[in-house]
């Protein structure tokens, strides 16, 4: 499953304030046809038939096999980079040792605890060999306070009192009592990525991440560089693309996509008892008018990249495949904590869906693959001197 950042938020999540069938034929649901077996394929035919216009009669497009880009030097992958976006993560995580001194804030504390309320041990009171960065705010107000100025080896009696909106009702507002064995103090340290062990990477990365060692950590640095310059290759072609495409917009698709965004605003706002044009006074300062004039515009060089994508989809006679667009659906809808239902409507309807994936997931992919780029130096007046 390809997981790309910024293509993400243009395939997936960029239509979700849209809701469904705005020049498109209206599904929300499955897009086969009610008793039918999903297919293992969607064609390139089946795509572009959820759509109400033929985008050969509104776009002319571009030879895409003559475009080649510019993209910032910045997105370069080479060894200095890699070892760079490694060692800006290496950075935030820094290396605890341990110390013979008192524990301060900031400090990791690993700890023994034995917790009891009338003398009696409770649920969850008790834990051993447990790693707690003092300053957290993980434990109850004054388990953390209460090691500050302990060293490893020394024991803590802490009397303290559960809060009043704890999650577990049994022990909102009681007074309880924790026995504390601090096992040992440890001290964060600056670490650089040369000096980064694979006990740095499991400890940091390995319960997030799944990596166990330095090998591990570089490989994912070094693909995630590369998965950025590739979003910028294919953003830079797509741009050039639409800029030397000729398009022009089926009549009052325009007009209906704004529409659409405005009623969904309007019913966001309406759930917290506003108006939208209350909502933009507030917190913007701006009138509806000159909101509806920014998001025609937005909304105008959306639908002229859409078009063009569409275009390109019939050009390469694009495929999807099926349980590759369900993997797709699968991952970011639990990423936005949503069902797979949820997530379709969201972003306009399950054929709309398929079209946008194979538009920024097949068709531009295919595209841009071979395109010749060229990195450049970025000015503060936008202008690029060639590398």
């Amino acid at each position: 499953m390809k997981k790309k950042l910024a293509l993400l938020l243009v395939a997936a999540m960029a239509v979700s304030v849209l809701a469904t069938g705005c020049g498109e034929n209206e599904n929300t649901g499955s897009a086969v046809s009610e008793g039918s077996t999903e297919p293992e394929v969607y064609t390139t035919e089946y795509m572009l038939a959820s759509t109400e216009y033929d985008v050969e009669d509104y776009v002319k497009l571009a030879n895409y096999k003559k475009i080649d880009v510019e993209v910032d030097k910045s997105y370069e992958v080479t060894e200095e980079s890699i070892k760079e976006g490694a060692n800006n993560i290496v950075i935030n995580y820094p290396y605890y040792v341990e110390v013979e001194r008192a524990a301060q804030e900031g400090d990791i504390v690993n700890i023994d605890y034995f917790g009891t309320k009338d003398g009696t041990a409770f649920d969850g009171g008790t834990a051993a060999q447990q790693d707690l960065l003092l300053g957290s705010g993980s434990f109850i107000d004054g388990f953390e306070d209460g090691l500050i100025g302990h060293a490893a080896g020394e024991e803590v009696i802490l009397d303290l009192t559960f809060p009043e909106d704890y999650t577990n009702t049994e022990l909102a507002g009681q007074a309880v009592q924790f026995e504390v064995t601090i096992n040992a103090v440890k001290e964060a340290t600056d670490i650089t990525v040369d000096e980064i062990t694979d006990d740095y990477v499991l400890q940091n990365f390995g319960t997030s991440y799944g990596l166990t060692n330095v090998d591990d950590f570089m490989a994912t640095v070094e693909e995630s560089l590369k998965n950025n310059l590739n979003v910028a290759i294919q953003q830079a072609f797509l741009d050039k693309l639409v800029a030397e495409s000729e398009v022009t917009l089926p009549e009052g698709l325009l007009d209906q996509r704004v529409q659409q965004t405005l009623d969904a605003y309007e019913a966001e706002c309406a759930a917290y008892d506003m108006t939208l044009e209350e909502y933009l006074t507030t917190y913007y300062g701006q009138t509806l008018d000159e909101f509806k004039a920014e998001l025609t515009t937005q909304t105008e060089a959306t639908l002229y990249e859409e078009l063009v994508l569409e275009a390109l989809v019939a050009e390469l006679k694009c495929e999807v495949d099926a349980a590759e667009f369900n993997s797709f659906v699968s991952y970011f809808a639990s990423s936005y904590y949503m069902t797979e239902e949820e997530f379709i409507e969201q972003c306009g309807g399950k054929d709309y869906l398929i079209l946008n994936y194979a538009e920024y997931y097949v068709a531009l992919e295919q595209a841009s693959a071979d395109v010749k780029v060229t990195f450049v130096e970025t000015t503060a007046d936008d202008t690029t001197t060639e590398e």
